[in-house]
């Protein structure tokens, strides 16, 4: 489109809450147990009128990136200096843009060549993090500016991709079908967590579901996303989740996620193949979709899957670190790619288009989302991809709702009754409901956050040696 209203950033605010998780959550090689949340609120001029708009993200540890030389700690305050380089760079290029693609492209070259990130040896997702707060604030007062929801907006294009990406994309987004009103839940079953009673300690006492059984049973949810180790050992915890699904479940859907816990490909062959011979595990087995990132991002992009000849396709999900990594992942033998809102949500989309021209597929992942801005802007991301289900695993690893300051609280499940009740996130027969982040004109919500602590400098930790099993304190 030619009248996509111009944007001029005019100052951008960061701030920061800690969220006490309600269950520590066993990733990888970390164990969680607080995470801090970045905001941003980006004061701009879109065509014309003074807005402003607003993003938030869990700054994750040990997820983007891998460095064993870098504590959990350190990794958080990493995100938090992409956040905030961001935000200055921001200031500085966005004077008068044509679009929000204009504005991540630019963004984006320039935190490549950023000395700061660079002295910090921030990798690519790392600065992607914080370029996409930026987008993701933008696009929030895109739809702000010009009263329409998320869908409307990238309907009509007003993101400007179209220009970027040419007639594919355009396919792409003319052949989605309708917005979807309902969107499942897949579960996410982390590395340590209780499967059922005998597994639990008795903390948290707050009424809501913790082991995985009481989830079944509270919510029913029939997908999941289990977390995979890097050992033959790792089969012994599947075939207790197998056996537990089987018994609760006339049916379910898997997700397999490595989260790259294999530095070996002979090894994660190995794996799979003990996977599939195991008896115990023939309906887990049956069940399973897809794998996610089983390799470690050193390796994952440097070798052919297809020799392997699993019997599940396989996606990337950490190896999703620049613009062509996608399509260098399907000539390799991968078949999909994950969405995640903190890679930045204009690439998901490009990647969407793109799966769907090439034959493969997208999926809807998560990294503890929060409730308020984060979530309602990850599940508009979710719904305009049209992904059946997506990860959700914030609302039971995090506090909720009730974490929120009491008027925030109040205001969200104001704005989104079907999303949101006293109980924290509604999910009815495995879904969500999305008629209100559909409908709302802002990205997914119209919520005004209140003011987080300033967030305006970290102080960058010595490099330590990260022990086998690291623990974030923040």
């Amino acid at each position: 489109m030619d009248d996509r209203p111009r944007i001029r950033v005019m100052e951008a605010r960061l701030g920061e809450r800690h969220w006490p998780l309600r269950i520590p959550f066993h990733y990888g090689r970390v164990t969680v147990s607080r995470f801090a949340e970045v905001h941003l609120a980006l004061d701009a001029v879109i065509g014309g009128r003074a807005i402003t708009g607003y993003a938030a993200e869990i700054a994750a540890p040990k997820w983007f990136e891998k460095d064993p030389g870098v504590g959990a700690d350190e990794s958080a305050d990493r995100l938090k200096l992409a956040a905030i380089r961001a935000a200055e760079i921001a200031g500085a290029i966005a004077s008068d843009l044509p679009d929000v693609a204009a504005l991540e492209r630019e963004l984006t070259s320039a935190m490549a060549s950023d000395t700061a990130l660079a002295k910090a040896g921030l990798t690519a997702l790392e600065r992607a993090f914080g370029v996409a707060l930026v987008e993701r604030a933008t696009i929030d007062g895109l739809c702000r500016a010009l009263d329409l929801s998320f869908e409307e907006i990238v309907a009509c294009d007003l993101l400007g991709l179209a220009a970027d990406e040419g007639n594919a994309y355009r396919a792409w987004l003319t052949s989605r079908d309708a917005p979807p009103q309902r969107i499942g839940v897949r579960h996410t079953v982390g590395l340590a967590d209780p499967l059922s009673a005998a597994d639990f300690a008795g903390d948290p006492a707050d009424g809501k579901p913790v082991t995985l059984e009481e989830v079944i049973a509270a919510t029913g949810i029939d997908r999941f996303k289990v977390k995979l180790g890097g050992s033959l050992e790792a089969l012994d915890r599947l075939e207790a989740i197998a056996s537990l699904l089987d018994a609760a479940l006339p049916a379910y859907r898997i997700s397999l996620d490595a989260n790259e816990a294999f530095d070996d490909l002979d090894i994660f062959a190995g794996v799979m193949a003990e996977l599939v011979r195991q008896p115990r595990l023939r309906r887990f087995v049956a069940s399973i979709v897809y794998v996610e990132q089983p390799l470690h991002r050193r390796l994952a992009l440097s070798v052919d899957l297809r020799r392997l000849a699993l019997p599940w396709p396989v996606i990337i999900d950490e190896s999703d670190d620049s613009d062509d990594a996608f399509a260098r992942a399907m000539a390799l033998g991968y078949a999909g790619v994950s969405m995640k809102t903190c890679k930045g949500v204009l690439h998901g989309l490009r990647n969407a288009a793109r799966a769907s021209a090439a034959g493969g597929f997208i999926t809807a992942e998560d990294l503890c989302v929060q409730p308020g801005i984060a979530l309602q802007q990850n599940l508009a991301a979710a719904a305009a991809i049209r992904v059946a289900d997506c990860e959700r695993n914030g609302h039971h690893f995090g506090p909720g709702t009730a974490a929120l300051p009491n008027d925030e609280r109040a205001a969200i499940e104001a704005l989104h009754p079907d999303v949101y009740g006293p109980e924290g996130l509604r999910i009815g027969a495995g879904q969500i409901r999305l008629g209100s982040t559909l409908a709302a004109p802002g990205f997914g919500t119209t919520l005004t956050p209140r003011r987080s602590v300033p967030l305006t400098s970290v102080q960058m930790r010595p490099e330590t040696s990260l022990p086998a099993e690291s623990k974030a304190t923040f």
